[in-house]
């Protein structure tokens, strides 16, 4: 029963910080209810003003992780129907070696793209930094990666003409908007239906 509940955990990462949140509070509860039955009222706030912050921000994590799964999945669905039709070969949430999975594996005439598909409307230095990880660890540094960040503004004019998809290292590239954005890009990266 361990070992089913951490396989069903690991792959649903929201999961254990629900649980994570749900304890952290209870714990907050009883510490403070224990605290003022010894009319310790400064001990209850110091021992339960951070269980009660820990709690909230495992919760705001878990939202966060569910909801990028389930964006995950409706793009990687839409983004499938339109490549597909086209003549791509698509899988997703293939099993990584290294462990995890990869998003998306499209194949087609030129070679093979991973896609990673990441819920953010925006790309920070941090998230730059950890995604240029992320991507030479899922590359290996001969693969295209596309990092497809479906909910994001797309370029538009003549930055979109010459810099879209823009280019993060290697041989890594940032994709934003709908799935035929999606598909543009690994056109213009070599990957053709095929």
């Amino acid at each position: 029963p361990v070992l089913l509940q951490e396989k069903i955990m690991g792959n649903r990462p929201w999961l254990r910080d629900y649980r994570n949140s749900f304890a952290s509070l209870v714990m907050a509860a009883g510490t403070v209810w224990a605290a003022m039955e010894f009319d310790q009222f400064d001990l209850a706030l110091v021992l339960g003003f951070p269980l009660i912050l820990a709690g909230i921000w495992f919760y705001k994590r878990a939202r966060r992780r569910s909801y990028g799964k389930v964006l995950e999945r409706s793009a990687s669905h839409q983004a499938s129907e339109v490549l597909t039709a086209e003549g791509y070969q698509v899988r997703t949430n293939v099993p990584a070696s290294g462990g995890g999975d990869l998003d998306m594996v499209i194949t087609g005439s030129g070679g093979v793209a991973i896609v990673e598909i990441k819920s953010w409307q925006e790309l920070n230095y941090g998230r730059k930094r950890h995604l240029v990880q992320q991507t030479r660890r899922q590359g290996k540094g001969k693969n295209l990666v596309l990092v497809w960040l479906p909910n994001a503004r797309a370029p538009e004019g003549l930055f979109a003409f010459f810099c879209d998809p823009s280019r993060l290292c290697d041989k890594t590239y940032l994709v934003k908007g709908s799935a035929q954005r999606l598909r543009r890009a690994l056109r213009r990266c070599g990957i053709y239906p095929g």
